[in-house]
């Protein structure tokens, strides 16, 4: 087998291996990202509001407010 027939069949592989894998990532039901996505993520607050411990001597206060890290916190005066 010649070397021209060799190099263009590596390079159709190639292409071939790329548009497939192209074709997986697209259709894979998890979407690939930069980041780091969590599924079922539990938002425990998403306002100060959402924080109220009905105790007066508490301040009471959302952290990351909305976001899968939200949490409460309540601090005595």
């Amino acid at each position: 087998m010649d070397e021209r027939l060799k190099a263009k069949i590596l390079v159709t592989g190639f292409f071939v291996f790329i548009l497939l894998a192209a074709v997986l990532i697209s259709t894979s039901r998890e979407k690939i990202t930069g980041g780091v996505v969590a599924e079922n993520c539990n938002i425990e607050c998403a306002s100060n509001a959402d924080c109220d411990d009905k105790d007066e001597m508490t301040l009471d206060g959302c952290a990351y407010p909305g976001s899968c890290s939200s949490r409460c916190f309540h601090e005595y005066n």
